[in-house]
């Protein structure tokens, strides 16, 4: 039996998932054909690809128009089993099931670490669109960091290597009453964010708290280590497939199975509390 695997394969993240995803595929005697997601028009066609081939299952993290189930109707009336990773498949009629991330949940206590520590102005570094992990995680900690009666401004990039960055953040620092802390919804942008500390002569975490999310090894490497809410991509990967196949063996008759991981926070010096 041949189980297919659609993702972008550009991030080490999305990497660890499959291959915890292939390490319980590969033990239950399944094959794998794997197809990587670049440009826009090339979701759907990949996926047509993957039923051309008659998989018996997919494994896909949506980034496109696969993140809508009206997309994937033809793969339900051929009733090829789908588990969505990371990124949920969205719907008024979404069967489709999900592995992934409280990346609502990992925003808010982010949020909640930094008010407790008298932290009320934060600057969010985000990118993405609607329901995909980043733009949960910002209103998450949104949410939160309102309610303690902070503000927010936030710096939504088009991409993870967007060169304003530095700048954008650099401008809010300057303010008369500046931002004390900064929440990355990706540990990426951390380089960026370091340098613009930098620029505006900011220590941290004494005069600029900073916080991420994902726990990329990036993080660990910076001066101070940044502190993070680390998710588990191999434990994703592996929860997905293991899934998939009790749906491929007809062993589960759940309408749909969503699993959550709530992301471990790693506290490192990157925080502290809010300078008065």
């Amino acid at each position: 039996m041949t189980v297919g695997l659609l993702a972008r394969v550009d991030s080490l993240f999305n990497g660890q998932m499959f291959t915890g995803a292939h390490d319980v595929l590969s033990d239950a005697d399944y094959a794998t054909i794997v197809m990587s997601t670049t440009e826009r028009h090339n979701e759907l066609h990949r996926l047509h690809s993957l039923i051309d081939r008659r998989v018996d299952g997919i494994l896909i993290v949506p980034f496109f128009e696969a993140m809508w189930d009206k997309h994937l109707n033809e793969l339900i009336s051929r009733d090829i089993p789908v588990v969505s990773l990371d990124v949920e498949v969205q719907g008024n009629k979404n069967n489709i099931d999900f592995v992934g991330t409280d990346n609502f949940g990992g925003g808010y206590r982010a949020a909640e670490q930094l008010v407790n520590l008298g932290h009320r102005s934060a600057i969010i570094v985000t990118s993405g669109t609607d329901q995909q992990p980043p733009f949960l995680r910002t209103r998450g900690f949104r949410d939160a960091f309102k309610k303690s009666g902070g503000e927010c401004h936030t710096i939504s990039v088009p991409w993870i290597s967007s060169p304003i960055i530095c700048d954008e953040v650099c401008r809010l620092l300057k303010q008369k009453r500046r931002p004390t802390c900064v929440f990355m919804t990706t540990d990426l942008f951390a380089d960026r964010v370091y340098e613009a500390a930098r620029v505006s002569g900011l220590d941290i975490p004494r005069d600029l708290s900073v916080i991420g999310f994902s726990g990329d090894p990036v993080g660990r490497y910076l001066s101070p280590p940044l502190a993070t809410f680390r998710q588990d991509p191999f434990a994703i990967g592996r929860c997905g497939a293991e899934i998939l196949i009790k749906r491929m063996r007809g062993e589960t008759n759940t309408k749909r199975i969503k699993k959550i991981f709530t992301p471990k926070f790693f506290r490192k010096n990157s925080i502290c509390t809010a300078p008065k």
